[in-house]
């Protein structure tokens, strides 16, 4: 009997070992022709990752999520018509199975999130400069749109910042907030969320940002009280700090060294769990990841500035046991994946990788 348990354990140790070694993740293309779309990718530990099916039925999903139980995903069509599709994933057979599209009310979507219930997504329109709310029905099915938010205004780059531009929409850790980063107009513009309201949103504040800076992307520590977040166009990282009821800044850390010259463009930002490291990805001429160690205060110290081995690393995420980071570099349609040292947080080379034409958005299903 002894035996026979110790082999059934054994048995178990080595299927946990297996499964943590590997992950599944949805990576968001650009799409050129019709047999593109959403990968189902499994990545693995040591050996190349697989692509296991494409979702085809989307064009340009360039981002794209799921539920916290895999169960089903949502992704934007950036295109000047804007629609947002759900998806149930078919564990089975590995691939996913549409439900429906729906309009996002703006043009070029770019962003969605779902709220702390996941009984709503919020979509941010790039072009369109608005928000909007989407309730979505038990079956994964996404009903019409509640709530439309519109932004407007301008800023100082008359190329980039001639209209409002949503770029990111964040949950506050605490899922009472949603966080609305606006490249154009250079503001994060807050929003009170109450999923019981015919209107779930309500403006709270405004955090400013310096003019010409492009917010993008912004995560949180664990806690909320501290924010993060990538201004694109002057390719830097600005941590904001909560102060009565606002958030106010404190200091602006550039992505590349002193001695750099050429363009530039920040796009993605990770925190890892511990809220120890932050990694930035920087486009243009640059084509880097920047990691930082937090300070006890929060503040940044650079710590590493790699070459991401390809141009345009529009996205990037850590694999869920985070001693992997993946980067979507879309210019050289490739997967390129880096180890990361826990302790140190530096990245290195490895073998691994996968060719995906343009793919611009990674999200490891979990």
């Amino acid at each position: 009997m002894k035996s026979f348990l110790t082999l059934i354990i054994a048995i178990l140790m080595t299927h946990s070992a297996i499964s943590q070694d590997s992950f599944l993740a949805l990576v968001g293309t650009y799409t050129e022709k019709d047999q593109q779309g959403i990968n189902l990718v499994k990545f693995n530990k040591s050996n190349p990752p697989e692509i296991l099916s494409v979702a085809s039925e989307i064009e340009n999903p360039s981002f794209v999520i799921s539920d916290r139980e895999g169960k089903y995903v949502f992704a934007v069509q950036e295109d000047e018509d804007g629609k947002v599709t759900s998806f149930k994933l078919d564990t089975e057979k590995q691939e996913l199975v549409k439900i429906n599209s729906i309009s996002s009310k703006g043009a070029s979507p770019c962003y969605i999130s779902l709220d702390p219930s996941e009984k709503f997504l919020m979509v941010g329109n790039y072009e369109g400069g608005n928000l909007a709310v989407i309730p979505i029905a038990e079956n994964g099915e996404l009903l019409d749109v509640v709530q439309t938010i519109q932004h407007s205004g301008s800023s100082v780059n008359e190329e980039r910042q001639e209209a409002a531009h949503v770029h990111s929409v964040v949950f506050h850790p605490d899922g009472k907030q949603v966080f609305v980063g606006d490249l154009g107009i250079d503001k994060v513009k807050v929003y009170n969320f109450n999923q019981n309201s015919e209107t779930p949103l309500q403006l709270a504040f405004d955090i400013d940002i310096a003019p010409g800076s492009g917010p993008r992307h912004l995560v949180f520590n664990t806690s909320g009280d501290r924010m993060y977040l990538v201004h694109e166009l002057t390719g830097e990282v600005g941590l904001y700090e909560k102060a009565s009821n606002s958030y106010q800044h404190i200091e602006t850390y550039p992505l590349t060294d002193e001695n750099f010259d050429g363009e530039q463009g920040g796009a993605e930002i990770r925190i890892t769990k511990d809220n120890s490291f932050l990694y930035v990805s920087n486009r243009g001429d640059a084509n880097q990841v920047t990691v930082f160690s937090i300070q006890s205060d929060g503040k940044l110290d650079v710590l590493q500035i790699l070459d991401v081995k390809g141009k345009n690393p529009r996205n990037f995420n850590l694999n869920p046991d985070e001693n992997q980071v993946l980067v979507a570099n879309q210019d050289t349609n490739e997967v390129i994946i880096f180890e990361r040292d826990k302790d140190s947080g530096k990245l290195s080379s490895s073998e691994l990788s996968i060719s995906i034409p343009m793919p611009v958005y990674l999200f490891p299903i979990p």
